[in-house]
């Protein structure tokens, strides 16, 4: 199994949608190739395990590979997210930053009203008190572990607006909380939810984009994240001291509900193999649907429950066996631990010393977001040009291991 790692989310296909069948056996390779299981060699032979029915490529796992004339057939087809007009592209890539905007907005509006949910629900506890709000990262760090492997096998696009319907219930949870084991409980499931947008996101926007065009895409995918601190902290800060902690929370479930409004209509599904699935299904070629449906691996040497297995733990065996991606993911681990110490002292802080209420202890966090912005406007005018530069270094070949942009893999 060769697997390309080109966003912060360890993903189990190739984000080119190119076909890849090489194969596992149970090691890192020196170029990062993690290696899983007894899978197909690239001249095609298999090991007979029943893991070696599932492939990583164009296909959804549990998929045979069709023609190569069929495979350039399909590159070039209209309905292929590739190929999509640039104005339908970006209309999907805009909503997506909708999505992964709502991602850390219910932790980035409350972070100012900590005082008042530790007098609402007297905490006395400084500890418990911090978890209230990073409680919520523990799940949104553990939700792409299911919800990126899933959206390989079925599709990115209804991920994407099932966890941001979550997102409303779960916050609407948080406002109607008796107690604060009740708070604690919803604000764990609402970072699941929220996790869904980094989790299948980066892999909704390579689908739509090559790799020379992706970089403005990208910085318009992350650029979401970066609102939210600047915004959420203010709003959320005058919210709570105009109407209360719990309107806090009604009001994200209403943002969030904007956010569906927009993306139901608008968002279709960008992951190439289920597009294609979809189509043979609707054309009424059933031989294709088929062989492009994931599900058919059960008829082939493995039950439902032994795919869904191998998907699910796939991103484990990227993190444990893949010494790269391994150490991106304690640099983010780390940046987030001090981005998260940050969120959960600064209003107390700027309390005790300065006597700031809510609604100016949320300006505070200005200052994170000019960094914030200053990076991604930098990443906007210059990461396409130095993917070209590297690329004519090597040849003008594109996605060789060591030549990519930061933004690729960080």
């Amino acid at each position: 199994m060769e697997t390309t790692i080109r966003t912060a989310v360890p993903l189990a296909v190739n984000l080119d949608n190119t076909v890849s069948t090489s194969t596992t056996s149970s090691e890192v390779q020196p170029d990062g190739t993690v290696t899983d299981g007894s899978i197909t060699s690239k001249n095609g032979s298999r090991s007979g395990d029943w893991k070696s029915k599932i492939e990583i490529g164009d296909l959804p796992v549990g998929a045979e590979k069709v023609s190569s004339s069929a495979e350039e057939d399909w590159k070039r087809d209209a309905n292929h997210p590739r190929n999509w007009s640039k104005r339908r592209k970006w209309i999907a890539a805009t909503v997506v930053g909708i999505y992964n905007f709502m991602g850390p907005l219910p932790s980035a509006m409350m972070a100012p009203a900590l005082p008042e949910v530790a007098q609402k629900y007297q905490i006395a506890n400084e500890t418990v008190l911090a978890l209230t709000l990073s409680i919520f990262l523990i799940s949104y760090a553990l939700g792409p572990l299911l919800l990126s492997p899933l959206s390989e096998m079925y599709g990115r696009t209804w991920i994407l607006h099932i966890s941001n319907i979550f997102n409303i219930a779960f916050n609407i949870g948080c406002a109607f909380s008796p107690n604060t084991a009740c708070l604690l409980a919803m604000r764990f499931l609402t970072g699941f939810s929220s996790s869904a947008p980094v989790a299948v996101g980066g892999g909704s926007i390579s689908d739509l984009f090559a790799e020379n065009e992706r970089g403005s895409a990208m910085a318009l995918f992350t650029i979401g994240p970066l609102l939210s601190p600047a915004l959420g902290p203010i709003i959320g800060g005058y919210i709570t001291q105009t109407l209360g902690i719990k309107w806090l929370f009604i009001i994200i479930a209403l943002i969030c509900s904007l956010a569906s409004v927009i993306g139901l209509p608008l968002l279709r599904e960008t992951y190439a193999p289920v597009v294609r699935w979809n189509l043979a299904k609707k054309s009424g070629d059933l031989e294709m649907a088929r062989e492009l449906n994931p599900s058919v691996i059960a008829a082939r040497g493995g039950t439902p429950a032994q795919v869904i297995w191998v998907n699910l733990s796939r991103p484990m065996v990227l993190l444990t066996r893949s010494f790269v991606c391994f150490v991106l993911s304690l640099y983010q681990a780390f940046n987030y631990g001090i981005y998260y110490l940050m969120f959960a002292t600064f209003a107390k802080f700027f309390k005790d010393t300065y006597n700031f209420g809510p609604g100016m202890g949320g300006l505070a966090y200005l200052g994170l977001s000019v960094g914030f912005f200053i990076s991604t406007f930098a990443c906007i005018k210059y990461s396409d040009k130095l993917y070209m530069k590297l690329a004519e270094k090597n040849g003008g070949k594109a996605g060789t291991a060591g030549l990519h942009r930061p933004s690729s893999i960080t």
